[in-house]
């Protein structure tokens, strides 16, 4: 079991952890849902090692059922509300869950499935047939804490593996740099599916700083939210920085900001140079949910001229580059993708990049086979995949372009086998078996795909289509 919660209610029980819509709450507070909460997975014969999916918005039983877990050694399986019941089944076929938690209003869309699911507003009537319990096995930082889906190279996502041991060192890292303190209040405007959410609120947890919890990724909701409360510290990706700069008086509140992390994808020049005149405490930075969020930093206001890097790494971090592919090792490096090898040594990224004569980190392009749209991860092969089952298409390519507002925007070229197709029913098709996200803001119609002798898109030529 973690101790993270028991040294935090022992510390500083009365200080404030998390504020949530319009309410503020302490370890004390939260102790006795968790308990609760603890109580029911016991009922429902959950124990060290099992593997729940939280099927939950952010908010505030989002966070005690998360801590429930950690402190019995059941492993979380956070998701996305946004998932389809397409999407949903792939997770529990990578995954084999042993329960999803869900709530009332979400549970429609984890019916029919074969595991067992339990609304969050149940869990006091289960606990109190379970008016006691026991711990039988013993902490160990090696095991797994929490499985996080990111994009692969097939069209099912891949299941990351993150230990205790990598979330402890990932918050130990960040708190070398960042220099955490109990004043602190660090808005969590990603959600806790995402690995720059779960590690915000887990830093929180760990340092005894407030972590302030907005309803949505909404730029709107973090405006008000910076505006009303004291927030030192924020998570953002470059579509959302823009966002809150173009506010009337975005740059007036960005200003008291001591940190604001940049990372999720590329930041244009416009934005960048705008942070550097306005004087923003921007911190950029990178990495992925297999290194359990950033493992490099760079103060932009500090280091003008390096503002197309992403700064040097952490001291637990190892970078090296081979053949222009970034490899990364160290304590918070995951320990694997479920069901394949185990990481032993360094991690390929895949991304390309090299280190300047400071060793710091510049990010030539996101591994190839991802796209960074918004924040958000996009794998192209399961976005083709779900098009080529539409009606008359008989090949398609999935990339992902330059956008000033997103970072990335994604567009697919697509063959048909007659000369109109009707992009309207498409889209149609497409939003009721992936995300909205994923879908392409444009299709293009094109004699062929452009490609090589073993079948991969010849990216150079396709754009000149």
């Amino acid at each position: 079991m973690s101790n993270w919660f028991n040294k935090r209610i022992k510390n500083s029980p009365n200080d404030n952890f998390i504020v949530y819509n319009n309410q503020s709450y302490n370890a004390f507070d939260l102790n006795n849902n968790i308990n609760i909460n603890k109580r029911s997975l016991k009922v429902s014969n959950l124990n060290n090692g099992s593997k729940v999916i939280i099927f939950l918005p952010n908010g505030i039983e989002y966070v005690e059922i998360i801590i429930a877990c950690l402190e019995l050694g059941i492993i979380i399986v956070p998701i996305s509300t946004k998932f389809t019941s397409s999407e949903i089944q792939k997770t529990i076929r990578l995954v084999e869950p042993d329960l999803i938690i869900s709530c009332w209003g979400l549970s429609k869309k984890i019916n029919g499935f074969n595991v067992p699911a339990i609304n969050i507003e149940e869990f006091p009537t289960l606990a109190k047939t379970c008016q006691s319990y026991s711990i039988k096995y013993k902490f160990n930082k090696k095991n797994v804490a929490a499985i996080l889906l990111t994009s692969g190279t097939t069209d099912d996502p891949k299941a990351v593996q993150l230990t205790y041991e990598n979330f402890e060192s990932s918050c130990r890292n960040w708190n070398e740099f960042l220099k955490f303190n109990k004043n602190d209040q660090f808005l969590c405007c990603l959600p806790l599916h995402h690995v720059g959410g779960l590690c915000v609120l887990l830093r929180g947890l760990i340092y005894g700083f407030t972590i302030n919890i907005a309803d949505s990724f909404d730029s709107e909701i973090i405006y008000k939210l910076i505006k009303k409360y004291p927030i030192s510290l924020i998570s953002l990706v470059p579509t959302m920085l823009d966002k809150l700069l173009k506010k009337k008086d975005g740059e007036n509140i960005l200003i008291n900001l001591r940190a604001i992390l940049l990372g999720g994808g590329p930041a244009s020049d416009t934005l960048l140079d705008k942070c550097i005149e306005k004087k923003l405490n921007v911190v950029k930075t990178y990495g992925m949910t297999e290194t359990c969020s950033g493992i490099v930093g760079l103060w932009l206001k500090e280091k003008p001229n390096k503002k197309h890097f992403s700064g040097s790494p952490f001291s637990e971090v190892k970078i090296k580059i081979i053949k222009d592919e970034i490899y990364i090792k160290g304590p918070m490096v995951m320990k694997g993708y479920l069901n394949q090898p185990n990481i032993k040594d360094y991690h390929n990224s895949k991304d390309i990049g090299w280190l300047d004569d400071d060793n710091n980190l510049f990010i030539e392009m996101r591994r190839k086979d991802l796209i960074v749209s918004g924040g958000e991860n996009i794998n192209p092969k399961e976005v083709e995949n779900i098009i080529l089952k539409f009606k008359n298409i008989t090949d398609c390519a999935v990339i992902g372009i330059k956008d000033e507002k997103w970072g990335q925007k994604v567009l697919s070229y697509i063959v048909v086998n007659q000369k109109t197709i009707n992009i309207l029913e498409l889209i149609k098709f497409l939003s009721g078996k992936i995300s909205k996200y994923k879908i392409p803001k444009k299709f293009i119609i094109v004699d062929y795909i452009p490609r090589n002798e073993i079948g991969k898109v010849k990216m150079n030529l396709i754009k000149s289509l």
